[in-house]
């Protein structure tokens, strides 16, 4: 009996959709396998500098705080990589998402960040909107970080989140009073892996505000951000 021999398809004629999500989900298969490689590096270190801590020299403490350090920073990047490929391979239908509930919700999964912070959000009342409920959610935690993270030192960060009805859309602003974004650098803010300020002042990757348009576009809208006196101000659109 002749041996069957599989056949694969001519990289023409592989649409680039397809290709695109292969990638996905590839990104996403390498992210969290490298997260859990990650966190095994961080235990065992943190264990090393615990249990040895009498025959580790200052220098030697110094050396594993430091792996410990760049092991967390690791992981929170692939962390970041791993939601990234989720808005696409995660992505659920729309349904009528109560908004002022969403950011609720939102606010309370960022609890620890904001007490630390001694943070001031104020919400306004909020529509429903036909949408991804579990994308809206991470949309506004998404902005809300952002606005906590970027504030000058031992400064408590201020937020209003508000909205209106505007020819036909629902315009969403979330202002704060931050270091804002330099007019020049307001589109660059928006695509990934641009920073605009040094790792050691603000950590990330530039993936935050990548995604938050990602899932904005997704639902038909725009967003862009405005210079306001001491603060920085984001706006986006959703159907009405």
């Amino acid at each position: 009996m002749a041996e069957k021999i599989a056949t694969i398809a001519p990289m023409e004629n592989i649409d680039a959709e397809t290709l695109r999500n292969e990638f996905k989900q590839f990104v996403y298969g390498v992210s969290h396998d490298m997260n859990s490689y990650a966190r095994g590096m961080i235990e065992f270190a943190k264990l090393i500098r615990e249990e040895e801590a009498e025959r580790l020299s200052d220098e030697g403490k110094l050396y594993f705080s430091m792996i410990i350090e760049s092991g967390e920073k690791l992981q929170a990047m692939l962390g970041r990589l791993v939601d990234y490929s989720r808005l696409n391979t995660m992505a659920k239908p729309f349904e009528m998402t109560n908004c002022d509930q969403t950011v609720r919700q939102a606010i309370i999964s960022l609890n620890e960040k904001i007490k630390n912070k001694n943070a001031q959000i104020e919400v306004a009342k909020l529509p429903e909107i036909k949408a991804d409920t579990d994308q809206v959610f991470q949309l506004f935690s998404l902005l809300i970080e952002n606005s906590l993270k970027f504030v000058a030192p031992n400064e408590a960060p201020k937020i209003k989140i508000s909205v209106e009805n505007k020819n036909g859309e629902w315009l969403f602003q979330i202002e704060d009073k931050g270091i804002g974004i330099t007019p020049i650098y307001a589109e660059r803010a928006f695509e990934p892996f641009k920073r605009l300020n040094a790792d050691t002042d603000y950590p990330g990757i530039g993936l935050g505000l990548t995604m938050a348009r990602k899932i904005v576009t997704r639902h038909g809208g725009k967003i862009w951000s405005e210079t306001v006196p001491n603060g920085c101000l984001i706006k986006f659109t959703f159907p009405a």
